[in-house]
């Protein structure tokens, strides 16, 4: 409307002047008041978001414009007890586009911006309680005076959702920890917010729970966001994986994250290995596995790895990766692998894998089962004749449920009797629900131990130090199975010890077998305590099948230490006598070195002796030292003497000979030779060529002499006698036989003068002389003997020959007369 007014002076001059004015009759306008946190809209908050907290809406007037707006909090509607504020009007908008900017309808009015924003961040946060429900009002006025108000109603919440659960499947399933699928489906229930409600939630899916502070609003990057309760994922790898969830309100209070105990996706079956049947035994042999390792199996069923294997052991092992990690590892006392030489491989054969039961009705196995993703769940047991699981069943297949921690299992049947065969299955499923099975077998039940028929021979051979123990091939006999048997040996002081040698597998030594002989040597080294001589030890061959039943054979041995001492060697004579009662020969306890022929040939010995043992002697005779060859050495039943038997062999005189005694004990023998002794010839008949003559003149025999107190003999013995001593005595004749003196030893010069003052005139004597070579003394031989007579003996006697008369003139001197003690009736005169 436009008023005009127009004045007029005394002059008739006029002014005009009008006003224009609008009329409204209208409010503004007011709408979308709406409370934003981080460009959301919200109804309630908690006062930590006070600094993000801003109130929108939009207010316009087209007619006359907003002269000013004003905003208030109060506990009731339209109250201000909270707070109370003015909005400021923008009318400095340099360009206006509707809606977002308008201008009112009277000329050269204002434009104004109608969205405005406000923030609430210096609200008192004390005032502001939870779960209260609090006013915001906001009024606009128009340049009209006219007005318009808005208000909302919006709560405080400064409490988060409750957790609830989150689970590996999609409810109303159950929970799964396993699986072998790639694709992973969850769900959660349970979150709730009883004040605000629950806004949205935030997911993470991956191989750990997401920490707490990850969880935020706005949500991060690394998390989803989603307003349903499940989801679903496809994983690239096998793992363990966890879902993560929180809940949001509307307050957008993020909820304590709930995580799921966790999905393990297991793409691989678990193990099954080191099976162990008790009481079981196998036939050694060599394999490979799967990664060119070759392991040598022994007779016990556990596996050691060849060190080193050679190219020819390689091609000797055959490839059973399956077979050889059923095989339990043979560990050292640090619990390590054990390992063999390359020589045991090239030994051994092929690993059968075949077993043999030695307790019937009983079969009792463990094993060792792994998983490194989802763990072992159950193992599953059958025994039948086949290598058929489900054939041919002995023991139906049975399930038991084991502990996840459980490395070690054990199993235990019944119904087995002797002969039978059968093979052992196992199966492992892991919670994944994969698994893995193994048989073995077959396994031959055999009880039975091997049967012996024969004796055991032991012997201690010195020269190499070593016990040799030997039997019969076919001692040992096994009838329940094919496979060789296995010996073991052990030594000890009674039937029930094996101190000096525990148990120990042996094998045959070609060094001493022979024919149809087998034989064992044990070194001394080898012996846990050295033997002592003359103990008893008693030795033990034990014989093994297949199925490690043994049967045992032990003799009992005595221990000798060593051989006898050497000793003393004599050549003697069987007869003794003395020289005063003489036999035809006479010989001393002494070594003899001259032997007479046709005589006895005796020797003795002393010497050979042993501290424990019993010796057994031997003799003989040779040529030579060392040397039977004239009579060979034979045993005899004295310990000290013997007289060898020399009618059947040829003795030449002259020669010398050796006597010869060996000397034995268990350990051995030894032998010694006397220093020999010469054969001498007839002693009678070498005997009658000496001479013995009474009177001191060599070569002159004296029938008659005139002293009574001095002797005279000479005497002449062969060299074949070997004279080395003389004996002589003076012995009476006529008129009685009496031996005047006892043999007394005589140098040997030929001639012997002896004084002796016991003969009487008138009586006859002779000299008796022995002669003895250094051993031996040969029988007596006498004078002709002589007269003790009172008269002197001629001067001198001389005899001259007249050859062509043929006649002999002898003349002497007289006797002298003149002591008148004798008388001389007349002279005999003889010629020889």
């Amino acid at each position: 409307v436009v008023v005009w007014l127009m004045a007029h002076d005394l002059h008739n001059q006029t002014a005009t002047d009008s006003v224009v004015f609008l009329t409204d009759s209208s409010p503004p306008t007011l709408s979308d008041l709406t409370l934003v946190i981080n460009s959301e809209r919200v109804v309630l908050f908690n006062t930590e978001q006070l600094a993000d907290l801003v109130f929108e809406f939009q207010s316009q007037d087209e007619h006359s414009g907003l002269e000013w707006l004003e905003w208030s909090i109060g506990t009731s509607r339209r109250g201000s007890d909270i707070a109370l504020g003015l909005v400021v009007i923008d009318h400095n908008v340099s360009s206006c586009a509707p809606p977002a900017c308008i201008c009112a309808k009277p000329l050269n009015a204002p434009c104004q911006n109608t969205h405005y924003t406000v923030s609430l961040s210096s609200l008192p946060r004390q005032l502001l309680h939870h779960d209260h429900d609090y006013f915001l009002s906001v009024t606009a006025n128009n340049n009209a005076g006219l007005r318009a108000l808005q208000e909302v109603q919006f709560t405080v919440d400064v409490s988060p959702p409750y957790g609830g659960t989150v689970i590996d499947n999609v409810q109303p399933s159950a929970d799964l920890n396993f699986q072998s699928s790639l694709l992973h489906r969850y769900s959660w229930s349970g979150f709730v917010d009883g004040d605000s409600e629950v806004r949205y939630y935030q997911v993470y899916v991956g191989s750990s729970c997401l920490a707490k502070e990850k969880f935020t609003h706005p949500p991060q990057t690394m998390v989803n966001t989603t307003t349903r309760s499940s989801g679903q994922v496809t994983h690239s790898l096998p793992g363990t994986y966890y879902v993560t969830v929180a809940a949001v309100n509307n307050a957008f209070l993020v909820s304590t994250p709930v995580c799921s105990d966790g999905l393990t996706v297991d793409r691989t079956p678990p193990s099954v290995s080191e099976v162990v049947v008790n009481n079981t035994r196998t036939i050694p042999g060599v394999a490979k596995d799967g990664v060119g390792n070759v392991w040598y199996v022994d007779a016990a069923r556990q596996r050691s790895l060849v060190q080193a294997p050679s190219a020819a052991c390689m091609r000797r092992a055959a490839l059973g990766p399956d077979k050889i990690s059923t095989v339990p590892v043979r560990l050292t006392r640090r619990a390590a692998t054990a390992t063999v030489p390359n020589s045991v491989c090239m030994e051994a054969g092929n690993a059968t894998f075949e077993l043999f039961l030695s307790t019937p009705n009983a079969l009792i196995a463990s094993w060792r089962s792994a998983d490194g993703e989802s763990q072992v769940r159950t193992h599953s047991v059958a025994v039948t004749t086949t290598t058929n699981s489900s054939l041919g069943v002995v023991v139906p297949l049975f399930e038991t449920y084991l502990s996840r921690r459980t490395a070690l299992h054990e199993y235990s049947t019944q119904g087995l009797e002797q002969g039978r065969t059968v093979y052992l299955h196992v199966r492992a499923e892991n919670n994944a629900q994969l698994s893995t099975q193994v048989t073995i077998g077959p396994i031959h039940v055999d009880a039975t131990p091997p049967s012996i028929n024969g004796t055991l021979t032991v012997v201690w051979n010195y020269a190499e130090a070593r016990l040799q123990l030997s039997v019969a091939h076919g001692t040992f006999r096994d009838g329940g199975s094919a496979a060789p048997l296995s010996y073991s040996l052990a030594v000890g002081e009674s039937v029930s010890d094996d101190r000096v040698l525990a148990f120990t597998t042996w094998r045959s030594s070609p060094a001493c077998s022979a024919g149809d002989q087998m034989c064992f040597v044990v070194t001394a080294s080898q012996l846990s305590t050295a033997l002592h001589s003359g103990h008893w030890y008693y030795a033990f061959l034990r014989g093994t099948n297949a199925a490690g039943v043994s049967a045992t054979l032990n003799a009992k041995y005595r221990h000798t230490a060593g051989v006898p001492s050497v000793g003393y060697v004599a050549d003697v004579a069987p007869t003794q006598s003395t020289l005063e009662h003489p036999a035809a020969l006479d010989f001393t306890q002494e070594d003899v070195d001259v032997c007479l022929s046709g005589t006895p040939w005796s020797v003795r010995w002393s010497g050979f002796t042993h501290p424990s043992d019993r010796v057994a002697f031997a003799a003989g005779l040779g040529t030579a030292p060392g040397t039977d060859d004239v009579i060979e050495l034979r045993p005899v039943t004295h310990d000290t003497t013997w007289t060898l038997d020399t009618s059947n062999v040829s003795l030449r005189t002259g020669s010398v000979y050796y006597s010869i005694v060996r000397a034995s004990n268990l350990a051995g023998s030894v032998q010694a030779s006397s220093d020999g002794c010469r054969l001498m010839g007839d002693p009678n008949g070498l005997l009658g060529k000496a001479l013995v003559l009474d009177g001191d003149i060599a070569g002159v025999d004296v029938n008659v002499q005139m002293s009574s107190e001095t002797v005279g003999v000479t005497w002449r013995a062969p060299a074949e006698l070997y004279v080395a001593r003389v004996y002589w005595k003076l012995q009476q004749v006529l008129p009685a036989q009496v031996n005047l003196t006892h043999y007394q030893p005589v140098a040997n010069t030929g001639t012997l003068l002896q004084r002796h003052a016991a003969m009487v005139v008138g009586n006859w004597y002779r000299s008796v002389m022995r002669f003895c070579s250094a051993d031996v003394c040969y029988g007596e031989i006498a004078s002709s003997g002589f007269l003790v007579s009172a008269l002197p003996a001629p001067m001198s006697v001389s005899a001259v020959y007249n050859v062509s008369a043929r006649s002999v003139f002898v003349s002497w001197t007289p006797f002298d007369l003149a002591n008148g003690r004798a008388h001389v009736e007349f002279y005999e005169v003889a010629i020889g």
